[in-house]
């Protein structure tokens, strides 16, 4: 029997078992309640519960066993042309089904539809709103033409809490048998930003390379996500104007930890405002230099280089 991946072996059935959605969770089982639901359109960041609480919504309106058989399950970065809009969402459409109120077509990555499919589709949903309701899921609304926004009842998905994402992947790892340790787990839900995709496809590596035993080192080993100790230390030695400590930390980050830019630049703006190593007016300049400081990057400057000049910069205006 093929052993299915953690994203879905862990997947709720249930909008009984969402996390993290409260107000969105209320409101789908509203619909549920009543058999009756708009166009919907799920916005929010990747990994947060879009498709979780689709599928969850669907499951709990016509069950667990058959709710597969109404609903067109498409995904646009894949599906997204004007002639699958056409043909097999029109095609899809056009049936009828006596059994259930209306059927579903969930058109996720919606964001990836093309200019010329989106007017078809804005068509569709108000040809068929008879027998058949959408659910979109996009993680970009300026990329969905306002007709279609405006079509659909808008739900917003917010980044799932640290303490949620703890308390579930602990029953995660009871099930597999694996011992996480408290600060791995809490590294693991802080670090993921709000998605629940990253922390478990990182205890699915471990089991499958036959770890068991996690800790907070091993999750910095394994995701190579930025170690905010590092961040804190960097900071205390711009302070103290220590440029030789500074250019070890930031060579050690860049070329040795292989951390993503984005992530060293996002983790210092966040320690910078956070810290209690600078004073306010401080805070002030280190925020404004690191903007800039991006802004070269993003015109593509050596990245290490423009770090370098950060830290020399700050060093000298505070």
């Amino acid at each position: 029997m093929k052993a299915e991946v953690f994203t879905e072996k862990y997947r709720p059935d249930t909008l009984d078992e969402v996390i993290g959605q409260d107000d969105t969770v209320v409101r789908l089982k509203g619909f549920v309640k009543t058999k009756r639901c708009p166009h919907m359109a799920f916005v929010g960041e990747p990994g947060i519960g879009k498709t979780t609480c689709a599928i969850a919504f669907i499951k709990d309106m016509y069950g667990k066993d058959v709710w597969d058989r109404y609903v067109l399950e498409l995904n646009a970065s894949d599906e997204g042309g004007i002639d699958v809009i056409r043909g097999k969402v029109k095609d899809y459409t056009n049936m009828s089904e006596v059994n259930v109120p209306y059927k579903f077509v969930w058109l996720d990555e919606a964001d990836f539809l093309s200019f010329k499919s989106q007017p078809a589709l804005r068509r569709i949903i108000e040809k068929s709103s008879d027998t058949c309701r959408f659910i979109l899921s996009y993680n970009y609304p300026n990329k969905i033409i306002k007709p279609i926004q405006d079509r659909c009842a808008q739900f917003r998905f917010k980044p799932i809490k640290s303490k949620d994402m703890q308390i579930y992947l602990k029953k995660v790892v009871k099930e597999e048998e694996m011992e996480v340790s408290d600060s791995a787990l809490h590294t693991l839900a802080t670090l993921s930003r709000g998605s629940m995709r990253k922390p478990l496809n990182l205890l699915e590596t471990a089991k499958d390379a036959n770890i068991t035993t996690l800790s907070e080192q091993d999750v910095y080993d394994w995701t190579y996500w930025i170690n905010y100790d590092e961040v804190r230390k960097l900071l205390r030695n711009i302070k103290d104007k220590d440029l030789k400590t500074s250019e070890k930390r930031l060579q050690h980050m860049v070329f040795e930890q292989c951390y993503d830019i984005e992530e060293i630049l996002r983790a210092i703006d966040e320690e910078i405002q956070n810290t209690d190593t600078f004073e306010d007016k401080e805070k002030l300049i280190a925020i404004s230099e690191l903007s800039i400081t991006d802004m070269y990057i993003q015109r593509s400057a050596n990245p290490y280089l423009a770090l370098r000049g950060y830290v020399a910069r700050v060093m000298r205006l505070i």
